[in-house]
Order: C-alpha cells, then structure tokens, then sequence
C-alpha cells in the first residue's frame, strides 16, 4: 500500500521550515525512511510562487511531502508520527491513501 504524509505548516511559520534548520530535520527524516526503506519519493514545497492566481488554503502551506510504501494504514501512521517538529512551529502530518488506477 502506498500513503502519502503531508507535513502542513499552521499559522505563518512556512520561512522555518525552509530555514537551514528546517532543513536538515526533513533531510534526517528523509534517510530514516530510506533506511527503513520504505520511501519512494519526498520533496519540499513553497506555498508562495509569486504567480498572478492566488489560492488560498485556511489550513495553512505544506513543506513537503514523503510518498511511502507500507504494509498498513497503521504503519503509514506510526511514520507520519514521526514527522519532524521544529521547537516554536505548528505543524500537523496528514496521511493519504494512493489509490492505484
């Protein structure tokens, strides 16, 4: 089964996340579910693309996102529990079922 974890950023924090700091806690995130090997994609996202179309989204941008393979919904979930946090930050992970076509 594949899930896919959102990190959301609540409020405006969005800049932390992509500081340094920021980072390298996706970063270390990102080699422990290749180790566990479980991950088959991620990637970091900038909610503001300075484009003319403005949509807004009440629950705030997403940093990123990690695309897992796991053996259950209660396995997806244990990993998205284990999303990084940045001290001072609100963020939640969601978690979404792939389904195949």
């Amino acid at each position: 089964m594949r899930f896919l974890i959102l990190l959301r950023v609540l409020g405006r924090n969005e800049s932390q996340w992509l500081s340094n700091r920021g980072l390298l806690e996706l970063r270390k995130f990102d080699q422990e579910l290749v180790r566990a090997g479980v991950l088959l994609a991620a990637e970091r996202l900038r909610a503001n693309c300075g484009g003319a179309t403005t949509i807004a989204d009440s629950t705030g941008p997403i940093a990123g996102f990690w695309l897992i393979q796991a053996t259950s919904k209660a396995e997806a979930i244990e990993w998205a529990r284990r999303c990084p946090q940045l001290e001072g930050v609100d963020a939640e992970a969601e978690i979404w079922e792939v389904i195949a076509t």
